[in-house]
C-alpha cells in the first residue's frame, strides 16, 4: 500500500514540474483558451492529421497543462485549460477582428475577407503574421501572401507590418467561391489566426454559405 503510495506521489510531481513547451504545444493550448473543445477542433485549426493532434493532447493532458471537462453524466466532454496551462501562455500580443462582407456567396462571385490585428501586449512586434485556413471550394488572395494547397484546404499567410503597442492594422483579402459540379451547397468554415513567433495568440472561426 506504502509503495503504491509513493508511486502515486512521484507520478503527480512529475506531473507538475515545470517545463519549455515547443511551439506546437503553446499554438495547441492556445486553441483550447480560445475555444477549441477536443483535439479534433485542434486537428482542424492547426491543420494536423487527428492522431498527432491527440497524442498532443494526451502529453499536455498529461504534464498538467490541461484538464478533462466532465458532463453532468460524469461523460469526458472535452479539455480545458489548468491555471498551469493559463500561466505558461502568458498575455497575447496580438488579438484580432474578422469578418467576411458577405454571408452567403455564389461559386464564381467574389467577396472581401476583411481581418483587424491589434497588438495588446507592451512591447513591438515584428514577427506577427496572419494565418487563414479554407476549404478547397474557397480561393483567398492577396498580394504579399504564401500559400498552400492540398486536396481538402488552402491556406494563406500574410506578414504583418511592424506593430507598436496599441497599434492597429487592417488587411483585406479578396474570397471566391468555386464549388465543383455536384457539389452541395452548404456553410463552410474559414479560421483566422494571428501568430506572434509562431505561436498563436489569436485564433477566429468565420461562416460563410457557398451555393451554385
Amino acid at each position: 500500500m506504502k509503495r503504491k503510495a509513493r508511486k502515486t506521489a512521484r507520478k503527480e510531481a512529475k506531473r507538475h514540474v515545470r517545463r519549455e513547451l515547443s511551439a506546437l504545444e503553446k499554438n495547441i493550448l492556445w486553441c483550447f483558451a480560445l475555444g477549441s473543445k477536443n483535439s479534433s477542433n485542434v486537428a482542424e485549426s492547426l491543420d494536423l492529421d487527428l492522431e498527432r493532434a491527440r497524442e498532443e493532447v494526451t502529453r499536455l493532458l498529461e504534464a498538467g497543462f490541461l484538464m478533462e471537462r466532465e458532463s453532468m453524466g460524469g461523460l469526458i466532454r472535452g479539455y480545458e485549460l489548468t491555471a498551469q496551462g493559463y500561466e505558461i501562455l502568458g498575455n497575447p500580443g496580438i488579438r484580432l477582428d474578422s469578418h467576411i462582407t458577405v454571408e452567403s456567396l455564389k461559386s464564381g462571385n467574389h467577396a472581401k475577407l476583411i481581418v483587424t490585428a491589434k497588438n495588446t501586449g507592451n512591447t513591438p512586434i515584428t514577427d506577427a503574421l496572419i494565418k487563414i485556413v479554407a476549404p478547397k471550394f474557397l480561393t483567398i488572395s492577396r498580394y504579399g501572401s504564401d500559400y498552400e494547397r492540398d486536396e481538402e484546404r488552402s491556406t494563406i499567410q500574410f506578414p504583418l507590418t511592424h506593430l507598436n503597442p496599441g497599434e492597429i492594422q487592417t488587411v483585406e483579402f479578396n474570397l471566391h467561391g468555386n464549388l465543383t459540379s455536384g457539389t452541395v451547397s452548404s456553410r463552410y468554415r474559414v479560421f483566422v489566426s494571428a501568430l506572434t513567433g509562431g505561436e498563436i495568440t489569436d485564433k477566429k472561426e468565420l461562416g460563410i454559405v457557398l451555393s451554385e
